[in-house]
């Protein structure tokens, strides 16, 4: 009796651990969702547009350029306009690990630059009609990219982007999402999600940061882990951080002064011999000096010696 007494204690307790395993195991398990892009409505397939070689791409954008693309910038961005650009720059680049973003002036080359222009190339809004509230372009070649504005003198009076800090920052993130390499969800899907990609959507998205669910569509498109931990508000925080100062390292390398080449020391070249003129030759000895002779001449009564080494008498003289 003790005996099955014993085994009935020992699995009370084998039953009693499997129910508090099976129990808490749901709560402790990591949210780490799976993205299936096929499923999500969107014009195209997402693909990540920035190449990246090292831990953390730096991505510079500028909003000072006179001009984008094609188009001049037609209205300056206000300061308060360019607090929000950069929250909505930021924004992404706190959800992403291998991606920062850093504020520089146009004079720097930057990758992405955006502005306000006239849309020469878009179809501009009506008070009955829609239109494009901005344009983007892609260069994966040589990794640049733009982002056209709609005017503020173009805007219609029903227009609501822009408008208040979160329809402006939401308009951002939308341009900067398919700019990274999402696209938006296709017109007239039956996309019931709430995400940045869906314009539609904007009224009810109800926060200028990014939704988890926008997260980890941008996470896993650049090959980072969707588990919730890895940009719940710590996270967001320390990355946003860590950003800064990949940003700040950036700068500094932009600013660093090319180095001038050290010139290599090269031998001075052995001369080549010199050729010596050949000396002149020493003259030889003139002959010795031809020996004189004398001669006497006569004229009448007259005599006259002469000696030389060719003696010869005077006019009117005659050799005797």
């Amino acid at each position: 009796m003790k005996k099955s007494l014993k085994v009935l204690l020992s699995l009370l307790v084998l039953m009693t651990s499997l129910f508090s395993v099976s129990a808490i195991s749901p709560a402790n398990a990591e949210d780490c969702p799976i993205i299936e892009y096929s499923k999500l409505s969107f014009e195209k397939m997402p693909s990540a547009n920035w190449k990246n070689s090292e831990p953390v791409r730096v991505i510079t954008w500028s909003s000072n350029a006179t001009f984008i693309r094609t188009d001049q910038v037609s209205t300056a961005f206000s300061d308060i306009e360019q607090g929000w650009l950069e929250q909505a720059f930021n924004n992404y680049g706190e959800v992403l690990d291998s991606i920062a973003f850093q504020k520089v002036d146009a004079s720097k080359n930057p990758d992405i630059t955006i502005g306000y222009t006239l849309l020469s190339k878009g179809i501009i809004p009506t008070e009955t009609t829609g239109g494009n509230f901005g344009l983007w372009a892609f260069d994966s070649f040589i990794q640049k990219g733009a982002i056209q504005l709609l005017d503020p003198k173009l805007w219609p009076s029903n227009f609501t982007n822009f408008r208040s800090e979160t329809t402006f920052i939401l308009s951002i993130e939308n341009e900067i999402g398919n700019m990274l390499g999402v696209p938006d969800v296709a017109n007239g899907a039956k996309e019931s999600l709430v995400t940045v990609y869906n314009t539609s959507k904007f009224k009810v998205y109800g926060q200028s940061k990014l939704n988890d669910y926008d997260a980890a569509i941008m996470r896993q498109l650049y090959g980072e882990s969707t588990c919730v931990s890895k940009y719940n508000a710590d996270a967001r925080s320390k990355n946003l951080a860590a950003d800064k100062v990949a940003g700040q390292q950036y700068l500094a390398k932009l600013a660093a002064p090319t180095p001038t080449p050290t010139p290599v020391a090269t031998a001075t070249p052995t001369p080549t011999a010199t050729m010596m003129p050949t000396s002149t030759p020493t003259p030889t000895a003139t002959k010795a000096a031809a020996k004189a002779t004398t001669i006497t001449c006569i004229k009448g009564k007259l005599s006259k010696k002469v000696t030389a080494i060719n003696p010869k008498c005077p006019t009117g003289y005659t050799k005797k």
